[in-house]
């Protein structure tokens, strides 16, 4: 009989070899569409119902035919790209115009519905973690009411939009394509972010799923190469292929590319959960060396004392700039541009030195059950370091607290005097 071990590492064994043998590119003319209560018309392209194997969640196309909605329903957060045509979205009451290039958030468990109210079906995507949800039981989905034709007089009923943004905690709901951030910086032709890689840029406070960006390259060129956990990448325009594990993978206008969780035990792949930058400050909360040495002398009425205080060295990093190793920012390997040239890049790292602090006091004793103290404690002004690369200095201010001067474990009060009177009760 086998033990409950062996089977976790057959069902590893097994993992890997379903993400190997997984398809990577949804076709889009390959679809199958179903009419569902939410939808009139709605396609799964990567979900584990196709045969891909996510890390919980999915991606799916609908349309949503003129004088049609769909239906009412809640479930966990929802990210919404709109292809075509235009109308409103009821959230929690309020209504959000979308036109064509509208990116639409969907907090967790809030009701929504969709009206097309043009003269073209709306077409959208829609993004959910669904299947993740579900499997730790957190997945509740209700529906309310079922897609059909628009009443005019309900449509009439509706009020204006009022806002972009969700009343309940001030986060954005709804951005249009004409307010688009195009970002300074990008390995492709150019970058818009919408919910950003984080899913909190633009005013957005996605967590689940997110709609990150758009990327456009042009005729004849490509992408850098880079890696991440897991991504869907949808062609909204033209043809290409992209490389995933050293292999080809083509594609078309209306298809989706999967990226699936990486399984390979990279670098790259473990640093995302647990990046240098954050491995760096674990070890810094308990240094290699650090003591404590109290010295006190009582004669008669009179004491003096001292306290020294020796801290370690510690070494931090910062989050570093967008680099292979670091596509995100997140402190895996993290290299800036150094001072003298910006195309030589040196490692964000911030060294605080070993320091000792000196506390010195001296107490006279007033009367039986008065004693008083006088003092200073780090006597000497001892500070940290400046902890940047002096190679790079400019990046001075990137990291943890803002600063050249990070929270590292001795502070960076300086000096304090002191005066206070003890009392002994009792005596």
């Amino acid at each position: 009989m086998s033990d409950f071990y062996t089977a976790w590492l057959e069902r590893s064994k097994n993992n890997h070899k379903i993400v190997d043998e997984a398809p990577r590119v949804a076709r889009g003319k390959d679809l199958k569409w179903v009419r569902t209560p939410q939808d009139y018309k709605a396609a799964l392209m990567i979900a584990p119902e196709t045969g891909f194997p996510t890390g919980g969640s999915c991606l799916m196309r609908a349309e949503i035919p003129v004088g049609w909605h769909t239906g009412k329903h809640f479930h966990g957060e929802e990210a919404i790209y709109v292809e075509s045509g235009e109308g409103f979205m009821v959230l929690d009451d309020k209504r959000y115009d979308f036109f064509p290039g509208t990116v639409l958030h969907i907090p967790y468990r809030s009701p929504h519905q969709l009206f097309n109210t043009g003269k073209t079906s709306v077409g959208y995507l829609s993004g959910l973690a669904w299947h993740l949800e579900a499997d730790v039981y957190m997945g509740k989905m209700e529906q309310l009411e079922e897609c059909g034709e628009n009443d005019p007089k309900v449509l009439a009923a509706f009020p204006k939009e009022e806002s972009q943004y969700w009343p309940e905690d001030g986060r954005r709901i709804a951005m249009h394509q004409k307010q688009q951030e195009k970002s300074d910086e990008s390995k492709h032709g150019a970058t818009y972010f919408l919910m950003g890689r984080s899913g909190k840029q633009n005013g957005f406070k996605a967590t689940g799923v997110a709609i990150s960006s758009i990327f456009v390259d042009l005729a004849h060129t490509k992408s850098h190469s880079h890696a991440h956990p897991e991504a869907y990448l949808y062609a909204l325009e033209g043809d290409g292929y992209s490389e995933i594990g050293g292999k080809r993978y083509d594609w078309n206008q209306g298809d989706a590319v999967h990226v699936p969780p990486a399984l390979s035990g990279t670098k790259l792949n473990q640093k995302t959960f647990f990046s240098d930058r954050e491995e760096a400050f674990l070890l810094a909360s308990a240094p290699k060396q650090k003591f404590a040495l109290s010295l006190d002398y009582n004669m008669d009425k009179f004491g003096v004392g001292s306290h020294l205080t020796y801290y370690g060295k510690v070494v931090l990093l910062g989050f570093g700039d967008v680099t292979a190793d670091n596509p995100n920012q997140t402190g895996i390997n993290p290299m800036v541009p150094s001072d003298a040239d910006p195309n030589v890049y040196v490692p964000e790292q911030f060294n605080f030195n070993g320091k000792l602090v000196t506390d010195l006091y001296v107490s006279y004793k007033v009367a039986n059950q008065l004693t008083l103290f006088a003092g200073a404690d780090n006597l000497f002004n001892v500070h940290p370091d400046v902890g940047v690369n002096p190679l790079a200095k400019g990046w001075a201010g990137d990291n943890e607290s803002g600063g050249p001067w990070d929270s590292v474990q001795m502070g960076f009060n300086g000096m304090r005097l002191f005066v206070k009177v003890a009392w002994e009760i009792g005596k």
